[in-house]
């Protein structure tokens, strides 16, 4: 009886010693939530990064103190160097980026190449989307010097009903900016009861200046040839775009007016859906983001009553694999001259894993960076929104050619371009005489 005792004592001990060393274990797993210290973020809006990120940091790192300093940038002035003058000024731990800050922190090497923190942590990045890593990677040297949890990017949203009332085939994914516009005048300008009737609509195309950039950068153009200090935009390729923006113009089967979706106090999902002309029923197409999946999603069935699914943006005929309309706005980086970059790195792996791509898929609708945690609880086509490797656009500000030059020279690009739709000038002379002016005014820079 004794030594049945003893030897359950033994075995109590044991069992205990092994709890013990287990919970040791456990709390070694996860040493990130002892984190402790104060890190100083730089981003655009404080009250979006602490609702989205911060509070959920309170949360997880209860001994982790964070101070949100925002740019303020004046618009008026260089964004980079006001930039460097914030970094050198404030002396932050991660700064958030859209990409042309990323790209000109990175190629100026002022924000740390991350693979070794990847590497050394085995942090998951085999589940982040390729077009996510490739995009920050070729938007500065190479390397990748900053994650990001979500991205953005466009896709074209159609009424099958309306289609099918009208005998016209649904768009195919991989058309051309010439498909999608042929597709569209095949549509009415109005419908049997005499109303007004659009084939396409789009926040990215609500005028016709807007029209143009859009079918110009998925074309790949640009108004500066070689080192981008010579203008020009005589070329038959800027030609054919202003054709194809003068004739839709007339034709009226594109919307190219704004559409106030500001939603007020005494909006309900009905007053909504009649702001919008695509959840109406009185456009066809819509070229929108992502975002517009939440505004079909939260109205149907009781409100949007027709089918309808989406179709990846319209692609640049000699690169048709890629994506102009991709973009990664929330870089996380770590300044070079950052205190802690340890400290900061664990933040950004945290934001960036899958823990916190799981929370962030139940409070936005954003594309996220993990695909298993985009929403899409309807089955649709939502692969059209990043199934395409981003497409490499020409980068048009930079030291030779200020963003106050092109500030201006998108002024004068505007006024010529509604001479233009008014038959005030021809197309011909009204590219000449952007082109002089556009000179003009890079002289004076």
């Amino acid at each position: 009886m004794i030594r049945n005792v003893t030897k359950h004592r033994y075995l109590n001990i044991i069992i205990i010693l092994l709890l013990i060393l287990l919970t040791a274990c456990n709390s070694n797993s996860e040493p990130e939530d002892q984190l402790s210290g104060t890190l100083r973020i730089g981003c655009y809006d404080e009250d979006i990064f602490v609702n989205t990120y911060g509070n959920y940091l309170s949360q997880k790192y209860p001994n982790l103190s964070y101070e949100v300093i925002p740019y303020n940038f004046n618009s008026n002035e260089d964004i980079n160097i006001q930039l460097e003058e914030y970094i050198n000024r404030v002396g932050p731990d991660i700064l958030i980026l859209n990409s042309s800050q990323y790209k000109y922190l990175a190629e100026n090497n002022m924000i740390l190449d991350l693979n070794t923190y990847i590497k050394d942590d085995q942090f998951d990045i085999k589940n982040i989307l390729t077009s996510v890593v490739e995009f920050i990677k070729n938007n500065g040297d190479g390397n990748l010097r900053g994650l990001s949890p979500t991205f953005h990017s466009s896709a074209i949203f159609f009424n099958k009903n309306l289609f099918d009332e009208f005998g016209i085939p649904y768009p195919q994914a991989g058309m051309s900016w010439d498909e999608v516009i042929n597709l569209a005048n095949r549509f009415p300008a109005s419908t049997s009861n005499n109303e007004q009737f659009f084939a396409l609509k789009g926040q990215a195309i609500d005028s016709p200046f807007k029209l143009l950039w859009e079918i110009s950068r998925t074309n790949n153009l640009s108004f500066f040839e070689g080192d981008n200090k010579t203008f020009n935009i005589t070329t038959d390729a800027w030609k054919d775009v202003f054709n194809m923006v003068d004739v839709e113009f007339k034709n009226k089967k594109v919307k190219m007016e704004k559409e106030d979706r500001t939603p007020t106090e005494k909006d309900n999902n009905k007053s909504l859906q009649e702001k919008d002309s695509f959840l109406n029923g009185k456009t066809a197409m819509a070229l929108e983001g992502s975002y517009y999946l939440h505004n079909l999603q939260q109205f149907e069935p009781s409100v949007v009553s027709f089918e309808w699914d989406i179709i990846d943006a319209p692609i640049d005929p000699n690169n048709p694999d890629t994506n102009s309309n991709f973009n990664v706005s929330e870089i996380f980086s770590i300044p070079s001259s950052a205190k802690d970059p340890d400290l900061s790195w664990s933040i950004i792996s945290y934001i960036n894993g899958e823990s916190f791509s799981k929370l962030l898929s139940g409070i936005t609708w954003d594309l996220l960076s993990r695909e298993e945690y985009i929403k899409n609880p309807n089955g649709y086509n939502i692969s059209a929104f990043y199934s395409k490797e981003p497409a490499n656009l020409p980068s048009l500000s930079n030291e030779e050619v200020p963003e106050k030059a092109l500030v201006e020279i998108f002024g004068i690009i505007n006024v010529e371009l509604l001479k233009i739709l008014n038959d005030e000038v021809t197309i011909d002379d009204g590219l000449q005489h952007i082109q002089k002016s556009a000179e003009a005014t890079l002289l004076r820079y």
